[in-house]
């Protein structure tokens, strides 16, 4: 009698649970192709008492049928009547068709490794649970969809659901972190591909070695912000980029240094989802400033984007002209006639960017090219060129591939060597070889352009984009040790975006050959040296070991090899970092035996050591003087200047905050006119420049 009293107890409660349990059905859209968001509005009705909870009653599911003919390029989010939003599905299935009873809840597989359709239960990218925040059951709930390349594909939303019931999703907060900490808030929990929405951000950050919280008053930064998405492929993921300026009250740009690194209103927060073990674009950066090179500065932070924790990200400067950034002349609309249209400039060779900005192609077809691609030059700065600055630069472009390609190309008065900075090509060259990035010399390649009266010259560099490098794509022979980047076109002949020419032409004049020996002999005894790479691959991830640990929670991708990375992937964070490493080995090994042998030797006028540059300016000065060095991290700095008779007149020491090109200004006002000898000392190393106070 007991047992059959128990039993219908259960019973009842397993039927109460099933009737508490409720569908809700939301209507059906089309996709606008032309990049605006659809909206589908659900009304739901439930009783007054009704909340949402991760306990007793609350969201459990969200399944959805859409047909679309390209259904990586959807971006689909749930908002909860609260504006609470959730990630539900963002790049997955690439080029495949439809969602086909796809139903999300946390339990599953995460739909980025499911099947399509995916049809069944899957894992969304973000977590229900955060709705389930004691908010009301009842209201207008969204689910909100974006075409994130319009104009390509189309489709439509034939149905969705929410479920409520007894089985609520949970969810666990993100409260703390060992790396600092960037919250940002939208004001809809959206940030768009192109036009930057406004935006807050707070940094935390409270010293080396020290525990963040969430909660904590901002120490790092807090303010304005314009936010957008950033990138063309990197966009292909769920774990996205964005670009970030700072800005004042009034909605202008805001220059501002975030941890420790100099005052500049735009950066960049790069996601490091493709690259798992997270060190290959600050690697690649720092080996850069090593050599004595300005190379985008980076610190890894936590990020929280509108109430959800999205991962490591690393906040890196972006290529942009500046004093401490691409130091080059300043350019006006006014600036027409020379001198003042001869510079600065950066262009980049890349795919064309959305919107579209000022661009050209090169005369010169790439080789090994498989059809009638062309080398097409982007304007990054100026990003409104006038019509004159557009014929100077293409001019002198041009003039550098005819020198290049001539018969006469080696000649120091007549060939490439009027035209480019030759030390930055070489360096250049030996890192996106070390790194065998795929991406090298065809896609976010920037070179920038010196005033005539700085030089002149054409300047390989600034570094960037390194993610898919050092072993890490697997297709075109980007993971062989074996082999060169710049002979792209040998291996993807039909490939979009081909190589310039300019490498297999710079590698057949012998004293350019030579530099590229000795520099590379050089700086395997230091920078390159295989322990010296090792060494920072290892100070980055003990800096970021116990985010990292957090961040693959969020986004469960060991084990699972994404595109491009090779399979099988690492079932592990330290099995990528080791793998990393014996691919750096084996390709240094490779270079070491390669790369041209010595036909002149060390002595030739390309021959150079690269780490004690110094560069002083404006000379004459007026009231500030700038000086341009190689800095050292931990270093003592120190600069002197002194007067005709040897006095010392001014000085100033500070301990270096980083490795790599550093740009320190001198307030001088009080000096007497006069000339003065400037000497730095950085370390153990001392150089020194003449300069006159006007």
């Amino acid at each position: 009698m007991l047992a059959r009293a128990c039993s219908h107890l259960l019973i009842a409660m397993v039927l109460a649970q099933a009737a508490h349990a409720q569908q809700y059905d939301g209507p059906g859209g089309t996709v606008p192709a032309n990049g605006s968001l659809l909206w589908l509005p659900l009304d739901v009705t439930a009783p007054a008492s009704s909340t949402l909870d991760t306990v007793a009653f609350g969201l459990e599911q969200v399944c959805l049928t859409v047909e679309h003919t390209w259904i990586g390029d959807l971006d689909i989010w749930l908002v909860a009547p609260d504006s609470t939003a959730v990630q539900l599905i963002t790049a997955v299935g690439y080029n495949t068709d439809h969602f086909t009873g796809t139903c999300l809840r946390d339990s599953g597989t995460r739909v980025t490794f499911g099947v399509p359709p995916y049809t069944g239960v899957h894992r969304p990218h973000g977590h229900l649970g955060r709705v389930n925040n004691g908010q009301p059951a009842a209201g207008i709930w969204w689910l909100r969809v974006e075409d994130t390349d319009p104009l390509a594909d189309s489709g439509a939303v034939v149905s969705w659901s929410i479920l409520l019931g007894n089985a609520p999703a949970v969810f666990r907060l993100f409260t703390s972190s060992t790396l600092p900490i960037a919250v940002i808030t939208t004001p809809l929990s959206h940030v768009p591909d192109t036009g930057k929405v406004t935006g807050h951000l707070r940094i935390i950050d409270s010293g080396p070695g020290a525990v963040n919280n969430v909660q904590d008053p901002a120490t790092g930064y807090e303010g304005a912000v314009g936010i957008e998405r950033r990138g063309h492929s990197s966009q292909d993921q769920p774990k996205r980029p964005y670009s970030v300026e700072l800005r004042d009250g009034l909605g202008q740009d805001l220059d501002a240094p975030l941890l420790g690194m100099p005052a500049e209103s735009d950066w960049v927060l790069d996601p490091v989802y493709l690259d798992k073990s997270g060190v290959r674009n600050a690697l690649s950066y720092e080996l850069a400033r090593r050599m004595g090179h300005y190379a985008p500065r980076t610190r890894h932070v936590d990020l929280v984007l509108d109430g959800e924790h999205q991962g490591v990200y690393v906040l890196t400067e972006k290529i942009k002209r500046g004093a401490h950034r691409v130091d080059v002349a300043k350019l006006s609309p006014a600036d027409t006639l020379i001198p003042g249209v001869s510079g600065g400039y950066i262009v980049k060779i890349d795919r064309q960017d959305r919107p579209p900005v000022p661009s050209w192609d090169s005369d010169h077809p790439p080789p090994h090219a498989g059809s009638d691609q062309q080398i097409r030059f982007l304007f990054e700065y100026p990003s409104t060129p006038h019509d004159a600055q557009v014929d100077h630069i293409e001019d002198f472009m041009d003039g550098f591939e005819d020198a290049l390609s001539s018969a006469s190309f080696t000649d120091p008065n007549v060939g490439y060597q009027r035209y480019i900075d030759t030390r930055s090509f070489i360096d250049y060259f030996l890192l996106t070889e070390l790194g065998r990035n795929v991406d090298g010399y065809r896609r976010s390649t920037f070179l920038h352009k010196q005033a005539d009266a700085d030089g002149g010259k054409l300047v390989a560099g600034p570094l960037w984009d390194m993610d898919l490098a050092w072993g890490h794509a697997d297709f075109c022979g980007a993971t062989d040790v074996a082999g060169w980047a710049y002979e792209f076109g040998l291996t993807c002949p039909d490939d979009r975006r081909q190589v310039p020419f300019w490498w297999a032409r710079l590698l057949q004049d012998v004293s350019f050959r030579d530099s590229v020996r000795c520099r590379w002999d050089a700086l395997r005894n230091s920078v390159l040296a295989t322990n010296s790479i090792g060494a920072v691959v290892d100070s980055i991830s003990e800096h970021i070991a116990e985010a990292q640990t957090i961040n693959f929670q969020r986004w469960p991708t060991l084990g699972h090899a994404i595109w491009p990375e090779p399979a099988p992937a690492p079932a592990t964070w330290a099995g990528e970092l080791q793998e990393l490493k014996v691919w750096v080995e084996a390709r240094s090994a490779w270079l070491d035996a390669h790369l041209p042998a010595l036909v002149n030797g060390c002595d030739g006028p390309l021959a150079f050591d690269g780490t004690d540059s110094l560069h002083v300016w404006p000379i004459p000065f007026t009231d500030e003087l700038h000086v341009t060095y190689f800095a050292e991290h931990d270093a003592q700095h120190l600069v002197r200047l002194t007067d005709a008779l040897g006095r010392e007149v001014y000085s100033a020491a500070w301990l270096g905050q980083y490795t790599g090109q550093a740009t320190t200004t001198l307030h001088l006002a009080t000096l007497p006119s006069a000339p003065y000898v400037l000497r730095l000392f950085v370390g153990d190393r001392s150089t020194a420049a003449r300069v006159v106070r006007l």
